[in-house]
Parts: structure tokens; sequence; C-alpha cells
């Protein structure tokens, strides 16, 4: 879970260590659940911008490879890169 002023992000999976985790934004203010698609792999380490509006995360570029690509990233929900 993290948060900003307005949004909280909350990731979930089904195992504790192991299957896709699911995305979803939550508006604090009227409790409303978007589930979200993104390009990353990760599972811990994921953060929410201070504006709201993306995410930082550690973790792969690539969702075919973990190893691909593997660092710190910026993520914006708006452009989607």
């Amino acid at each position: 879970m993290s948060s900003s002023n307005d949004k909280l992000l909350l990731i979930t999976t089904r195992f504790i260590n192991g299957g896709n985790p699911e995305y979803s934004l939550i508006d604090i203010a009227t409790g409303k659940r978007t589930k979200i698609k993104l390009p990353i792999l990760s599972r811990q380490f994921v953060y929410m911008s201070p504006d709201g509006k993306g995410i930082y995360y550690l973790g792969s570029a690539s969702e075919k490879n973990e190893e691909d690509g593997r660092g710190v990233y910026y993520y914006d929900f708006t452009s989607k890169i």
C-alpha cells in the first residue's frame, strides 16, 4: 500500500510468494476502487508519487523477463510510460 493526498495504491496477490500482482487505485474521498494494468513486475517497494500522478518502484521494465532491466523506475499514469 502507498498513498498520495487523495489516492491509495493497493497491490494484492493470491499467494504470498507467487502469482501475478494486481494493482488498484482507490479514491480516498469516495472509496471507489479501480483496478489498473501496469507493465511492471513488482510486489514490494512500490510508492505513489507525492502528486499522485505515478509510482516509483523497484522491479523490472519487462513483464516477460524479471531480470531484464531490473532497477528503480517511475511510471506515469497519464503517459503510460
